[in-house]
């Protein structure tokens, strides 16, 4: 059986640029994939190949039995909300929502019927009137939203979707876009260079590095299980040793998340270099023969940099790289 949504060997380029090399991942119907990755991995080319504005060099794009890859993009059934929002600053929130099913000829009752629906499914009824520069970035961010869903899209694209938010609008629409994923069971794609949106909304997580599929896993399996030194790193295994230099050899190399670091006693030595205090922890960068180790400690450790502190990397919290 087929994948509702799936690449087959995506390759892109800018110019004679590489920009994603034969990329394939699938996606069931109602779920949420991740596309995850450092700015430059690809992920947003990927997503303009998807919606329809960058033409592949070769591979194919499936969506709900379709391949997609020649369709102009407005005959995508593909929903994509940018980054920048990129609403009609001379139209109201309700003009902007309304916009779409204009264009496609919408008779005026059905149209006042979806618009309506799709502001209250965002919590913005009471706010159809304003104009964009009268709502704060949360609001404009919905109304984006709506705007997008409003055309019942088969597929829904959101570029970087909370990255111009700050953290408590962040963990607000975060919750919102599952209740909204959710209640509409619509599929989505995410394009994200954040670590914890990915792990919050995605299903199915892709990392991408320089243009390539690095893993495609749940959350958990990304999280817990990296493929490889460069997702593990990603993810916030800041501690990475070769298994050479702790002297085994079941592995290409062992990591460790700051947390899982032993302190104060231990086998090994090193020597405090930095110090900074993050509320509910101290963060310590540690000087060693391994390099520099990222660890933490209690919010009020007294440890100091220049000071010579004992640790340990116990195998039990770490996790066995294999490339």
């Amino acid at each position: 059986m087929s994948a509702f949504f799936a690449l087959e060997s995506l390759t892109l380029h800018y110019g004679k640029t590489l920009a994603v090399d034969a990329l394939s991942l699938r996606l069931e119907e109602g779920n949420t994939l991740a596309l995850l990755g450092p700015s430059g991995c690809g992920k947003t080319t990927t997503m303009r190949a998807v919606a329809g504005l960058l033409k592949p060099s070769s591979g194919r794009v499936h969506l709900a039995g379709r391949d997609i890859t020649a369709l102009a993009a407005n005959k995508r059934e593909v929903g994509l909300v940018f980054q920048s929002y990129a609403l009609f600053p001379h139209l109201s929130a309700w003009d902007n929502v309304a916009f779409g099913l204009q264009l496609r000829g919408v008779g005026a009752a059905e149209l006042k019927q979806r618009v309506s629906e799709a502001l209250a499914m965002v919590g913005l009824s009471e706010l159809a009137a304003r104009m964009p520069r009268e709502l704060s970035g949360g609001q404009q961010q919905r109304v984006a939203l709506a705007r997008t869903v409003v055309v019942r899209p088969r597929l829904l694209l959101l570029d970087e979707p909370l990255s111009n938010l700050d953290t408590r609008l962040r963990l607000e629409m975060r919750s919102e876009l599952k209740r909204l994923q959710r209640q509409l069971n619509i599929t989505m794609v995410v394009v994200t260079h954040d670590q914890l949106e990915a792990l919050a909304l995605a299903d199915t997580v892709a990392v991408m590095h320089a243009g390539q599929l690095a893993q495609l896993g749940t959350p958990q399996q990304v999280y817990t299980q990296p493929a490889s030194e460069f997702v593990a790193r990603f993810m916030g295994m800041d501690n990475v040793v070769a298994a050479s230099a702790l002297g085994l050899s079941s592995a290409k190399a062992f990591a460790w998340r700051p947390n899982a670091v032993v302190l104060g006693r231990g086998q090994h030595q090193g020597t405090v270099i930095g110090a900074s205090y993050l509320g509910d922890a101290m963060e310590l960068l540690i000087d060693s023969i391994f390099g520099p180790i990222k660890a933490q400690a209690a919010a009020d450790a007294a440890w100091r940099v220049g000071q010579q502190i004992a640790f340990d990397l116990p195998l039990e919290r770490g996790v066995a790289l294999q490339a």
